[in-house]
């Protein structure tokens, strides 16, 4: 498959995720509204800090690992599924038993929203370390049909849900859990078919777990400088403020799809030949992605008020400023996004943990400084400018070393 051809068929899987997303996205807030848009941003923020901490690391040891050498992928399988079973039951105690201090660091939520949020995540965790083996193998038919193919059964489920019955966060999380369960049996039972059964590895385990905690700090982190804005947002302003502000995210991230989409197409073919070639591919993705980032900021600015009334109804109008304060760290931040894959496939040197955990402490700070004083848009300015600084970072590093740098 040539270069063109991976980077169309990557880019369709995922216009379809973000379409159906952004679909989903317009029924499950225009159904819920303010303060059920809030719980439902809360709950998936769960679902993501969980499936980073127990799972991110495993997906991308798995996509290294296999693309070092496809005969890894046995092994890989089945280390994942005995993974996935012992967090399964380590998140159902905590999740039964932990709710009395969640509730603390997540107020407004239920007991059952909770829950659920600890239910899907092994599922998520498994359905995606599998589908990263088939990103590893660079067989990208299948990881983009399987990486669009649930958010599609999760707008179906929606939609039923839309026209039979009223929408609640809960039904919302469970058609979520239902789609993931669903899109996680396909998978296994394709795996299960084409290695002949479950078969763990101490020696890949061991592989797993070098490459895959330096990747898991830094995707944590990573995710945290874009999350903990609705987190603290809540703490100090409320739930509905989490709902008005996690519109403006949900806008300002699209320009990291793209990024997303660039750096996984990027990430297997750098590890597997790690030469001079993807450094030249690699400087032209970026800037590709930030021309249309920049070019989709400024249709945001003309438009953006507008396309949130539009979608999100006259409730929902407060978040246009914040997103306007979010756009330029977001440009910044999809071609960093870049960088960031590149460095992941020569080896995750100590850069790709340090620059977010840099970026996140004065994202936390800023926060607690400007939420108070301006409100959402103190966050959003906060954000921004931690965004810009983590792109500096990992820019000097990347182009003062001219990318070659593998960590040991």
């Amino acid at each position: 498959m040539t270069l063109l051809r991976i980077f169309s068929t990557s880019f369709l899987a995922e216009g379809v995720v973000t379409f159906v997303g952004f679909v989903n996205s317009i029924i499950i807030t225009r159904a819920l509204g303010v303060e059920g848009r809030g719980q439902y941003s809360l709950t998936m923020t769960i679902v993501s800090v969980l499936s980073l901490v127990f799972g991110d690391g495993l997906a991308r040891a798995n996509t290294y690992l296999t693309s070092r050498d496809a005969k890894n992928t046995k092994a890989l399988f089945g280390n994942s599924m005995i993974f996935t079973v012992i967090t399964a039951i380590f998140l159902l105690f905590l999740g039964l038993s932990g709710y009395p201090l969640i509730s603390i660091a997540f107020p407004g939520l239920s007991f059952s929203l909770v829950l659920v949020a600890f239910i899907v995540v092994p599922l998520l965790i498994s359905e995606r370390g599998m589908i990263a083996i088939f990103l590893g193998k660079q067989d990208y038919n299948r990881y983009n049909f399987f990486l669009a193919f649930p958010f599609v059964l999760y707008l179906a489920a929606n939609l039923v849900t839309l026209f039979v019955t009223n929408v609640t966060p809960f039904k919302v999380m469970f058609n979520y859990t239902l789609a993931i369960g669903l899109a996680f049996g396909f998978i296994f039972y394709i795996f299960i078919k084409q290695e002949k059964g479950i078969y763990p590895d101490q020696v890949i385990a061991r592989q797993s777990w070098n490459a895959g905690s330096k990747a898991m700090v830094s995707h944590i982190s990573l995710f945290l400088l874009f999350r903990i804005d609705i987190i603290l947002i809540n703490l100090f302003l409320g739930v509905g403020a989490a709902g008005l502000y996690s519109i403006a995210v949900l806008l300002a991230e699209l320009l990291q799809k793209l990024a997303n989409t660039a750096g996984n197409v990027i990430f297997p073919k750098i590890s597997a030949d790690n030469n001079e070639k993807h450094r030249a591919l690699t400087n032209k993705v970026m800037f590709f992605v930030m021309v249309i980032s920049a070019l989709f900021s400024l249709f945001v600015i003309f438009l953006g008020k507008n396309i949130i009334i539009l979608l999100f109804k006259k409730d929902f109008a407060a978040s246009a400023t914040a997103l306007y304060w979010l756009l330029p760290g977001a440009v910044m931040m999809s071609g960093a996004k870049i960088l960031n894959f590149a460095l992941w496939g020569r080896g995750f040197p100590r850069v790709t943990v340090i620059a977010p955990l840099v970026a996140l402490i004065f994202n936390i700070v800023l926060n607690i400084l400007l939420i108070p004083r301006l409100g959402i848009n103190g966050s959003s300015i906060a954000t921004s400018c931690s965004f810009i600084i983590y792109s500096i970072i990992l820019a000097t590093h990347y182009f003062g070393t001219g990318g070659r740098i593998i960590a040991k």
